[in-house]
């Protein structure tokens, strides 16, 4: 059984991500658009499934968290896509893993 037959979501979350964000670039984002990761948490987690509170850090100083599920098939974790996750600002990053760029 092929890995398209295991997973058939895969391919409608990426013909919906497609559609979303186009077959090209993604073009040049605005300063002060795109966040770092600056650290994780682990909210929940079993054998098979966890999800990770990202901590992402803005240019303006800002931070926010989004919560991000990952599930265990073939052997490695793998992201899955939520279009609803919700953000979350936050004062500090307290608690959370620091998650240095370079």
């Amino acid at each position: 059984m092929g890995e398209a037959d295991e997973r058939p979501d895969k391919d409608a979350s990426l013909k919906q991500l497609r559609t979303q964000f186009g077959n090209g670039s993604l073009g040049t984002p605005d300063p002060g658009e795109l966040g770092q990761v600056a650290g994780f948490h682990f909210f929940t987690y079993n054998d098979d499934t966890a999800v990770i509170e990202v901590l992402m850090r803005y240019p303006d100083g800002s931070l926010q968290v989004a919560p991000q599920p990952v599930r265990w098939h073939n052997g490695d974790w793998q992201v899955e896509i939520n279009e609803n996750a919700q953000r979350c600002i936050v004062r500090s990053a307290a608690g959370f893993v620091s998650w240095g760029g370079i």
